[in-house]
C-alpha cells in the first residue's frame, strides 16, 4: 500500500492507524492528537463524532472519555462512509414517519450502519 501523501487532505493515504494511547490522556481527542500530530483537531473531532475511532475494540463517539494510559486505539482516518453520507439530502430520501417507525428510500452504496 502506498504511503505517499493525499494531496486534498494532508495526510498519510494509508486509512487505518492504530497505536497505544500515551499515559494521562483526559480526553480520547488529546491521545490521537498526541499519536498522530500530522491530523488537524477539526478532523479528530469529526471521526470521533462519526465512530471512526475505536478504543480496546470498542466504538467511541464521544471526546469526553477518558483514555486509560496503554489503551489500543484505532483510527479509521479515511472510512468508507464518509464523505458520501454527508452529500445526500435525507430528508429528502422520508418517505414516510410516525411514531412507531420511519420508511427511507436508502440510496444505494450507503451502508445500513453509515
Amino acid at each position: 500500500m502506498s504511503t505517499s501523501l493525499v494531496p486534498s487532505l494532508g495526510y498519510s493515504a494509508l486509512s487505518v492507524r492504530t497505536f497505544l494511547a500515551p499515559a494521562s490522556c483526559d480526553r480520547l481527542s488529546h491521545a490521537i492528537a498526541r499519536s498522530l500530530p500530522f491530523m488537524p483537531p477539526t478532523r479528530i473531532r469529526e471521526l470521533i463524532s462519526l465512530g471512526s475511532v475505536y478504543v480496546n475494540e470498542q466504538r467511541v463517539c464521544r471526546d469526553d472519555v477518558a483514555v486509560p494510559p496503554r489503551s489500543n486505539v484505532r483510527v479509521h482516518i479515511l472510512p468508507r462512509r464518509f464523505p458520501a453520507v454527508h452529500k445526500i439530502d435525507w430528508g429528502e430520501t422520508i418517505l414516510q414517519d410516525n411514531a412507531d417507525f420511519m420508511l427511507i428510500n436508502k440510496p444505494g452504496g450507503i451502508s445500513l450502519h453509515a
